[in-house]
């Protein structure tokens, strides 16, 4: 899959193309631009991805994510571009996908053999 990698993705694509998975979880943030994370020998590795307001998701190369746990936090509502974010998630085949919109109150997971599951908390 070609395109433009979201930050803080392509440490974890140098881990994969290496044939290594992170020791941690990969955390998504969808409309967020946080600081590049530093990392330390010392401490497990945790992978935190940005997407910016203004990344388009259809140009995003999500492939790294492959074969993962994701942890996503789905910005501030239920809109069509965490939909087509977690659309495209499910199309790289994560292991698994969860997350939530706070400000919505809402809870979400995906597995490959249950699909999708919401709740209001």
């Amino acid at each position: 899959m070609s395109g433009q990698l979201p930050k803080g993705a392509d440490l974890l694509a140098d881990i994969r193309r290496q044939g290594y998975r992170p020791s941690g979880p990969v955390v998504l943030y969808l409309d967020a631009d946080y600081p590049r994370p530093h990392i330390y020998s010392d401490m497990p590795l945790s992978i935190e991805i940005c997407i910016k307001p203004s990344d388009s998701i259809d140009s995003l190369a999500l492939w790294p994510l492959a074969d993962l746990d994701i942890h996503v936090h789905g910005g501030n509502a239920c809109n069509a571009r965490l939909r087509a974010l977690l659309k495209a998630l499910v199309g790289i085949r994560p292991r698994f996908i969860m997350g939530g919109v706070p400000a919505e109150r809402l809870i979400f997971a995906w597995h490959p053999q249950r699909g999708w599951e919401f709740d209001h908390a």
